[in-house]
């Protein structure tokens, strides 16, 4: 299957500092020690935490790992995603889809899915086959796009993460739930950034600005409305003019704030977060 998803070659024009920024590598940082948990982890005690990330794109999490002293490896089907993590950042990222038979003997503590599983068809069996690999005591950690969040519901057909040709599974928290590989231990929960529903609002009211167009310019042509234009870049320019302009990301937090906290509440925020465990007396 073609890679369609993938602005690789745009980001990869940044200078070093502004793509280490955009990676939030401090975010990462602290997700991956939380995931680690205590020093001492079942088996070798002491002994080396091994990283996977399917998916990893340029690599953030690679480089957070590396920063933390894990052993850190990637898979990346985009062949650009993936040059840039080798060739500016030296990292061990293989150019493939992911195959739990290629693992050979090696099981991970830690494996990274984000923003990955909503890109596969049969999500069970993918997830199966990533536990296989899993280390006694490894964790899974997934993140998706929430399709039960406020902002899902308000976007309607123009919220930024559907898109057909690539997501083709969004899922709930009651959909992650079914699932999870028999007899691993679980945790679900919904996040989101303070300033997400307000651009992500900003996102979906773009995206159907320009669908109205598109309709209104074929209706002037006499003909019927071309295939919708793909909205992978709103939510992303949007996050980017968030990130560059602090004033902005102020004012984007304080629109935010009431819908933030309902989200919150409520476990209806933009982010669909998973932890799946082996039990640490289980089969490696």
């Amino acid at each position: 299957m073609p890679v369609t998803y993938d602005p690789g070659v745009e980001l990869g024009e940044l200078p070093e500092e502004e793509l280490r920024s955009f990676f939030d590598l401090d975010t990462k940082k602290a997700i991956l020690l939380r995931l680690a948990g205590a020093d001492e982890r079942p088996g070798e005690g002491k002994g080396l935490i091994r990283l996977l990330d399917i998916g990893c794109g340029m690599g953030g999490y690679l480089i957070a790992a590396r920063d933390l002293g894990f052993a850190a490896d990637g898979i990346e089907p985009s062949e650009s995603h993936s040059r840039i993590g080798r060739d500016r950042f030296g990292l061990r990222i293989d150019t493939r889809y992911f195959d739990p038979s290629s693992a050979g003997e090696n099981r991970y503590d830690i494996i990274i899915l984000s923003h990955v599983i909503e890109h596969i068809y049969d999500q069970k069996a993918f997830l199966a086959g990533i536990y296989r690999i899993l280390a006694p005591g490894g964790v899974i950690f997934i993140a998706t796009p929430n399709a039960a969040s406020t902002i899902a519901g308000m976007g309607g057909r123009s919220w930024s993460m559907l898109k057909p040709v690539d997501h083709v599974g969004l899922l709930t928290p009651a959909a992650m739930k079914l699932l999870i590989p028999s007899g691993a231990d679980s945790r679900i929960e919904t996040t989101e950034n303070s300033w997400e529903p307000f651009v992500a609002f900003c996102s979906s009211c773009r995206n159907l600005l320009r669908d109205f167009r598109r309709r209104g310019l074929a209706k002037k042509a006499g003909g019927a409305p071309p295939p919708a234009l793909a909205k992978r870049n709103s939510f992303r320019a949007t996050k980017a003019r968030i990130n560059s302009l602090r004033m902005f990301r102020f004012f984007a937090k304080m629109i935010s704030f009431p819908c933030h906290v309902f989200d919150v509440q409520s476990g209806r925020a933009a982010c669909l977060v998973c932890e799946i465990r082996r039990p640490a007396g289980g089969s490696g």
